[in-house]
C-alpha cells in the first residue's frame, strides 16, 4: 500500500518513470491489486503511450475477468488510438458482463459514430442517459448524434435537460442546434 501512495505522490510530482516504477513494483508485490494497473495506465496515458495503457489493461482483464472498469478502460484507449473496431468489442463485452454500464455504453456511442454507424451510436447514447441520466457528456452526445440524423427536436430535449447539469455543454449543444440560426458577425458586416 506504502507503494502504491508513493506512486501516486510521484505522478503529482510529475515523476512519471518513477511513478511507472512504483506502480510496477505494486503490481509484482500484489498481481491482484487492480488499482495498480488502473494507475500505471493512467501514467502511460498521460505519457500518449497508448499501447502501454492498453497492454496494462488488458492485464487486469485476463486477472480479473469481471472488472467492468479494465474493459471500458481498455475501450477508452482504443478510441484514443483510432482502434474504433476493438474498442467495440471489448465495450461490447463490458456491457454483456454488466448491462448497467452507463460508461461503457457511452464509450460504444464514441466508437460507433467514429466509424460512421450513427443509429448504432444514438442507441448507445440513449442506453448510457437511461442508466445515467445526470451524466451530462452523454446527454451532451446523445444531442449531437441527434441533430447529425436531422433529429432537431431530439436535440433541443438534450439541450434543455443539459441547462441544469453542464452549462458549457448546454451552449456547446445549442450552438449545434441553432447553427443555422447564428449570425456571422464577418458576414454580417459585409451585409448593406
Amino acid at each position: 500500500a506504502a507503494a502504491y501512495t508513493l506512486a501516486g505522490v510521484l505522478v503529482d510530482l510529475y515523476m512519471p518513470e518513477a511513478a511507472i516504477q512504483e506502480y510496477q513494483r505494486v503490481i509484482n508485490d500484489y498481481p491482484k491489486y487492480e488499482n495498480a494497473y488502473y494507475g500505471l495506465a493512467a501514467v502511460y496515458y498521460k505519457l500518449s503511450d497508448y499501447t502501454g495503457a492498453a497492454e496494462t489493461l488488458q492485464n487486469v482483464i485476463r486477472l480479473l475477468p469481471n472488472i467492468i472498469v479494465g474493459r471500458t478502460n481498455v475501450g477508452f484507449v482504443y478510441i484514443a488510438q483510432r482502434r474504433f473496431r476493438e474498442a467495440v468489442k471489448v465495450l461490447s463485452e463490458a456491457i454483456r458482463t454488466d448491462p448497467a454500464a452507463a460508461e461503457a455504453y457511452q464509450f460504444l456511442g464514441c466508437a460507433y459514430f467514429r466509424l460512421g454507424e450513427k443509429k448504432r451510436a444514438l442507441e448507445a447514447f440513449q442506453s448510457a442517459v437511461h442508466l445515467q441520466s445526470q451524466n451530462a457528456e452523454s446527454r451532451y452526445f446523445l444531442g449531437f448524434v441527434s441533430m447529425s440524423l436531422g433529429k432537431r427536436d431530439r436535440a433541443i430535449e438534450q439541450f434543455k435537460a443539459l441547462e441544469g447539469l453542464d452549462s458549457v455543454l448546454a451552449k456547446k449543444l445549442y450552438l449545434i442546434i441553432y447553427q443555422d440560426k447564428v449570425i456571422n458577425v464577418d458576414q454580417a458586416r459585409r451585409s448593406p
